[in-house]
């Protein structure tokens, strides 16, 4: 019987699309925005290798700011800010955190 890969969605086709940018392209930073943080929940680290893809998503729940929940605007702006000064690749938020975080940013 055949499985489908997890997170067989338009998010997960996000994903996919953004894992192999990442491979071919090897930007610095990999920033997914979604439009509410329920969204962010498809983003955890599921293993692709299993599914013939040629590497896995992964991404600290520390950078998935989706995770943290709608009360902790203070700390995602804080969480967005460290990220952009780090070695980490790969951050996932709101649209809303990006705009004020790149707004906090740009001033």
């Amino acid at each position: 019987m055949m499985w489908p890969p997890p997170t067989a969605s338009k998010r997960g086709a996000q994903m996919y699309i953004a894992l192999d940018k990442m491979r071919r392209q090897a930007p610095d930073k990999t920033i997914v925005c979604e439009p509410e943080t329920s969204g962010g929940e498809s983003f955890r680290s599921p293993d692709l290798t299993n599914f013939g893809f040629e590497a896995d998503w992964e991404v600290e729940d520390r950078w998935n700011l989706c995770l943290t929940g709608d009360d902790a605007e203070d700390c995602k702006m804080k969480a967005f800010v460290e990220f952009m000064g780090s070695d980490a690749e790969v951050l996932v938020c709101t649209h809303a955190t990006f705009r004020v975080a790149f707004d906090k940013l740009s001033k």
